[in-house]
């Protein structure tokens, strides 16, 4: 496509991207106001209604109701568009998200994963010849970079119509996703077209959405075409990582509280665990795994705490199984990875919680020190 096509479109989505992000903005606003002023005068009523003897309580009643609608408001959807219009410019955009490369391939993302160790020592060997021969970078490449970057661009802008577009009419995006997902667990392709699992990346998921995501994915997963369940894999991924981030006090409450998330990710967990039967599949498969299980706070607490080595459960198998593999050259990266999303993830809980995720830091910690000090076998 032609640059200038490309800084065009870039120019049209940066334009529905701020008006859609102002109008957000400006619904939030007027619905935390409107909340105050509301809450303002429910207290003012109460407080002559029921006279002295019960200010008190009910006055700290009604502003902590307050503070939490408030709250509430600060994170509600947009109002929803014409249905029509949703589907129109959901199709649309979805035509971006088949820009960025996705890495379908998962044998030789696998093979550069797993002997990119093999390979780091003769690169350093021939890291000097290499920066006195190279020839300047030609227009050619230059041109290439900038199409790259604007490409990148154009899918982080388009992105960001489809996360308002998934807040103000996730019913729609849904069942696009869910059609997707059920055409590649029934075509005959071996390398369908994956591009818009991309959604996932890009939607607004808060708890009840990645939910609805885990049900589907429970039941079809098992039967996705295998470059689409790693595809899937990496998406999901992120995307859980996205609702931590977006919607934080949802996974502290989770956590708080002990419970899974709905949807049963211990079940896709157990799917996925029984796909990855060799190194290849594991570096694709163990940092979802690894997501899932920190959905289930419960699982993860016992599985961390498991010392019976004779009869483990398939979580904690798989926690052993991270902590070997520290040791070993092909996986010891992908299992440090793993464990960063753990860390990083037990930074949002407080350290007076009795989480798993505390539990398990300090170990983990000490077990990467050990391995730096050592280095791989």
């Amino acid at each position: 496509m032609p640059y200038d096509v490309m800084q065009s479109q870039l120019f049209v989505l940066r334009i529905l991207s701020q008006c859609m992000e102002a109008h957000w903005k400006a619904y939030r606003e007027q619905l935390t106001q409107h909340l105050r002023e509301t809450s303002e005068q429910d207290s003012e009523s109460a407080t002559v209604r029921d006279g002295t003897s019960f200010n008190g309580s009910l006055a700290d009643t009604t502003v902590s109701s307050s503070i939490t609608a408030i709250a509430a408001a600060r994170h509600a959807d947009p109002p929803p568009l014409d249905d029509g219009l949703a589907k129109y410019v959901l199709s649309v955009l979805t035509r971006f998200l088949h820009d960025v490369p996705t890495g379908e391939d998962p044998e030789a993302k696998a093979e550069t994963t797993v002997n990119s160790s093999s390979n780091n020592s003769s690169n350093n060997k021939n890291k000097k010849g290499a920066e006195t021969e190279s020839a300047p970078i030609s227009a050619h490449n230059i041109a290439n970079i900038q199409e790259a970057e604007l490409s990148n661009e154009i899918y982080k802008t388009a992105g960001r119509i489809l996360f308002y577009i998934s807040a103000s009419n996730w019913p729609i995006v849904f069942a696009r996703l869910k059609a997707r997902i059920q055409h590649l667990s029934t075509t005959n392709d071996d390398w369908p077209e994956t591009a818009e699992l991309k959604l996932l990346e890009t939607a607004s998921l808060n708890q009840r959405r990645l939910g609805q995501v885990l049900t589907e994915l429970r039941s079809t997963f098992l039967h996705l075409k295998r470059s689409a369940q790693t595809v899937m894999g990496q998406v999901l991924h992120k995307a859980i990582w996205n609702w931590i981030e977006v919607f934080p006090s949802e996974f502290v409450l989770l956590c708080q509280t002990q419970k899974r998330m709905e949807g049963e990710p211990h079940i896709l967990f157990d799917i996925c665990h029984s796909l990855a039967t060799d190194n290849k599949r594991r570096i694709h498969f163990w940092p979802l795994q690894t997501m899932l299980l920190i959905l289930c706070p419960d699982i993860l607490l016992s599985a961390a705490m498991n010392d019976n080595r004779s009869n483990m459960s398939k979580k904690a198998q798989f926690l052993e199984a991270l902590k070997k593999s520290l040791r070993n050259k092909s996986l010891m990266e992908i299992a440090g990875l793993c464990y960063v999303d753990v860390c990083k993830a037990s930074t949002y809980v407080s350290k007076n919680d009795t989480s798993a995720l505390r539990h398990m830091v300090p170990e983990i910690e000490n077990e990467l020190k050990v391995r730096r000090n050592k280095g791989p076998r």
